[in-house]
This record gives C-alpha cells, sequence and structure tokens, in this order.
C-alpha cells in the first residue's frame, strides 16, 4: 500500500475510485490470502480491520483515529470480517464437489475430528444458505451473499446513530459521486457535502 500511495494513490494523486480499486486489486488479494482456511480468533479479525483501515487512511490522508466507515461505505469495500466468511465458505462449498479420490476428502471423511472443515464449515454465511440453493452457481452463491451484506448494512443502519454514515446513499454499491468527471478538490467537496 506503501507504494501505491508513493506513485499516486493518495488524496493529490489519483481519484479516489481508481486508489480504491487499486487497493481491492492489489492489496485486499495479500490480506486475504490464507482467510479460507484460518480459524481466526477476534482479536485476528480486529488486526485485520485496523490494517484495512490504515490503508484507507493512507489514500485520503486521514489521520491515524480518523473514521473510515463511510469511506468503505462509498467506494463498496466489505469488512474483512465479511470478506474472511464468504471465503471461508466458498471453500467448503468447493470441498462438498471434491472427488472422493481426494486428500481432503479422505482426511476429513476418515479423520473427522482432525479435518479443518468442521471449524471451517461453523459460519454465519454457510448457515443461512438455503438448501434450495444451487451450490455449484457461483452466481447464485454470489447473490445470496450480496443478499446478505445488505440485509446487514440495513441493521446496522438502524442501530448507527453517526450522522456521516445516515446521510450515505442507503443502497450497498460505489457512490455515483465517484463516476462524476471533476478535479481533485471538486471530488473532495462532492464528497465532504455527500457525507453531510
Amino acid at each position: 500500500m506503501a507504494t501505491l500511495n508513493s506513485v499516486g494513490a493518495c488524496r493529490s494523486g489519483f481519484s479516489l475510485l481508481l486508489s480504491s480499486r487499486l487497493y481491492k486489486t492489489f492489496v485486499c488479494p495479500k490480506l486475504e490470502y490464507v482467510l479460507a482456511i484460518s480459524t481466526l480468533l477476534k482479536q485476528d479479525i480486529k488486526v485485520l480491520e485496523s490494517i484495512q483501515d490504515k490503508c484507507l487512511r493512507m489514500i485520503v490522508g486521514g489521520h491515524a483515529t480518523s473514521f473510515t466507515i463511510v469511506l468503505k461505505h462509498i467506494c463498496n469495500l466489505p469488512s474483512m470480517k465479511f470478506r474472511a466468511d464468504v471465503l471461508k465458505a466458498k471453500f467448503c462449498i468447493r470441498s462438498r464437489f471434491l472427488p472422493a479420490q481426494f486428500l481432503l476428502s479422505l482426511l476429513h471423511r476418515h479423520h473427522t475430528i482432525y479435518s479443518s472443515l468442521v471449524s471451517l464449515g461453523k459460519n454465519n454465511l454457510l448457515s443461512h444458505l438455503p438448501p434450495t440453493l444451487k451450490l455449484r452457481s457461483p452466481s447464485a452463491v454470489k447473490n445470496h451473499f450480496e443478499s446478505i451484506r445488505e440485509a446487514g448494512f440495513a441493521t446496522f443502519l438502524q442501530s448507527n446513530t453517526q450522522v456521516l454514515i445516515q446521510a450515505c446513499c442507503p443502497v450497498l454499491g460505489v457512490d455515483p459521486i465517484l463516476f462524476l468527471p471533476a478535479s481533485c478538490v471538486e471530488r473532495g467537496c462532492l464528497i465532504r457535502w455527500r457525507m453531510r
């Protein structure tokens, strides 16, 4: 992220949309590398969230304690906890359709107590999968996960009293303000106006 920041993923460089996409393309995969097969503690999730917040603050030039909730919402960046749950759920779904002679299938079938699939399967997203959902269809699974994320965001909006997040667009997605042609100064004013 420091390298991206030095070449223009900062407040005075690229647009916020491009900077957030660069972050999502190059930095997020490094943060998410082992999440699909790791059982994470709450403190691990907090560390990952703080790393993501630090990277986003580098993009906008925020100070060390500035909030990033609005920035994540405007750029449509999910929390690291949600990403970890999605990756674990996808890993477990794919493992169900592996041939019986694969090592993972053999380990899970013969040594269930040592199998990591048991602990990875204790996942909120995986437990909310309807039985009628076609698990072999990646688009159906993705749409289901997005609907869970939207429901979670609606609940978050109802319980949250922060003025900035309440003033944002109530739909998950990249904010249309980021697509308007504008200079860095004008876009900064538009984003501040959006957050009021």
